[in-house]
């Protein structure tokens, strides 16, 4: 996908699933999970705190109108309200940050959420295997 300076990568008010956000200065990534509640609708913001990317998350938000919204008991976290600007407005940081939609691994099946993974199509098991 070509992005200009001002295309977004995705639209927050519509994304379900998983983005992850590289700096290209630093290589540090974060990895967030958007997800619609079958039940009430509710739209919900996680983080991905551990190493397993299944199930390591920490809600921190919900989309409430199309919008990134932290929880008022987060509301003084300059971290958290980061990232919920970037997620709001990810077009104004195209260039500064790398965005990289959910893949798969074409080998197993599993979610890719590693930058270095997403791009090669392969997680960091199936890459042992390989060699």
């Amino acid at each position: 996908m070509t992005m200009t300076a001002h295309s977004a990568p995705f639209d927050i008010a519509t994304h379900n699933g998983i983005i992850t956000m590289r700096n290209p200065a630093t290589g540090e990534h974060r990895t967030i999970s958007i997800a619609t509640s079958r039940h009430t609708g509710d739209r919900w913001v996680q983080l991905l705190t551990g190493c397993d990317n299944e199930r390591d998350y920490k809600s921190f938000a919900r989309i409430v109108d199309g919008e990134c919204k932290v929880f008022w008991a987060l509301r003084d976290s300059e971290f958290y309200n980061a990232i919920a600007n970037i997620l709001n407005h990810p077009e104004r940081f195209v260039g500064r940050l790398e965005f990289m939609l959910e893949g798969k691994c074409r080998k197993c099946n599993r979610r890719l959420t590693n930058p270095e993974s997403i791009e090669s199509g392969i997680g960091p098991e199936c890459r042992k295997v390989e060699r």
